[in-house]
């Protein structure tokens, strides 16, 4: 699971401002005077402090699963992305529901993750058998890859929420953002025709019934990297 960390984390939109010193902004009461551009103030006369950049720090010990579902493919992207950027950590577990097996090198869960196609129909049905795997070794943090459309693999997963404390749900979505720019006239004449606005209705009302599971969700657009807060994807649905 990522974690929101400072220093040798990887720049990224969906961190926490508690990365590296790379970002700068005005002055504000309270900023430590150790963070100040002198230089800057000895030319403009204006106090500038540097500030963390948004990052995300790996975790050393991941319990990943992808469950492989419909319109899954924005997840399975952000999957791919952990995997290969290290941001599952040095000592990760990876699972689908085509794995016998969990992988524990990148190459490995890669091929897995590619193979999960074929597993659409079974979503989260070897979940309990990796969660067994993953207890063996201590210390682990959850974090589950789920496809943004409702299916039979929501009841698995919500079924076995207990044993799965503290973990961390990312859905991905591939959506055109720019469909809450549009005038809310613009949004209701194409409401019913558009197959977008239907597909984004399925997921707050998703996100939350997660979110009464005790799962922590974090809805992520794939193209930007952005964080979607709940009540920009009710905008976006309507």
């Amino acid at each position: 699971m990522t974690q929101f960390a400072s220093g040798d984390g990887l720049s990224h939109p969906g961190g926490q401002p508690l990365g590296d010193l790379l970002d700068m902004r005005g002055y504000g009461y309270g900023d430590p005077l150790r963070h100040v551009l002198w230089k800057a103030f000895a030319r403009t006369r204006q106090l500038l402090v540097r500030t963390p950049e948004r990052a995300l720090l790996p975790s050393p010990s991941a319990a990943a699963f992808f469950v492989a579902g419909a319109d899954d493919e924005a997840s399975a992207s952000l999957a791919r992305l952990f995997i290969e950027d290290g941001l599952l950590g040095t000592q990760f577990l990876f699972g689908t529901d085509q794995a016998q097996q969990p992988a524990t090198r990148s190459a490995e869960a890669l091929e897995l993750l590619v193979g999960s196609v074929s597993a659409r129909r079974h979503g989260a049905e070897r979940l309990e058998a990796f969660i067994q795997r993953a207890r063996q070794q201590r210390g682990r943090n959850w974090l589950l890859f789920v496809p943004p459309t409702p299916g039979p693999w929501e009841r698995r997963v919500a079924l076995l929420a207990p044993s799965l404390a503290g973990a961390t749900v990312v859905l991905g979505l591939d959506a055109e953002l720019g469909w809450l720019r549009r005038r809310p006239l613009a949004r209701l004449l194409f409401a019913e025709s558009n197959p977008l606005r239907r597909r984004l209705a399925q997921v707050p009302p998703l996100v939350r019934r997660l979110q009464g599971c005790g799962l922590r969700v974090r809805v992520i657009h794939r193209p930007s990297g952005e964080l979607v807060p709940l009540g920009t994807l009710e905008a976006l649905a309507r």
